[in-house]
């Protein structure tokens, strides 16, 4: 019963740190760009993550199912080579609408965003991507410790 404590303490504590950086990076951008400035990175953002959600493919939960039925863990080999395989096809994938999006409607698509911004945050893709596949991994290994620690460091 304790170490469940202790994973909770611990796995909240990381989470707390994520908004307390996420807050800080907020405010410093914030004042560093002014609204439209942040206006642009805030609109990135978002459309990033939408393309990393829909992108994810749940295959972060499938992770966690086929290590459920695989106690051993005598498969996460093949495991983890199919998910960064995925990632690196979902990825190009993601990337390519993106082009195609701004080839069809260059006018309308990410509408007043700068290019060069938007290069950048989409380059963030295969690690938000990755970020939803590693995580699974690591807590059906029953390595939450590990995962916080990443998570701390990410997000650092």
């Amino acid at each position: 019963m304790r170490e469940l404590w202790n994973n909770i303490l611990h796995t909240s504590g990381a989470r707390i740190y994520s908004v307390a950086i996420g807050i800080l990076v907020l405010f410093l951008t914030a004042r560093l760009l002014g609204p439209e400035g942040r206006g642009h990175v805030a609109a990135i953002q978002t459309w990033v993550n939408l393309f990393s959600t829909f992108a994810g493919l749940s295959l972060g939960q499938v992770a966690l199912n086929r290590m459920a039925s695989d106690p051993g863990h005598l498969r996460i080999g093949q495991l983890l080579g199919s998910l960064l395989l995925l990632t690196f096809v979902v990825t190009l994938l993601g990337w390519s609408v993106a082009l195609i999006m701004i080839l069809i409607n260059p006018e309308t698509a990410f509408k007043g965003l700068p290019s060069i911004a938007l290069l950048i945050g989409f380059l963030a893709l295969p690690l938000m991507i990755w970020e939803q596949y590693g995580s699974s991994l690591l807590i059906g290994l029953e390595r939450i410790h590990t995962y916080n620690r990443s998570q701390i460091i990410g997000r650092t």
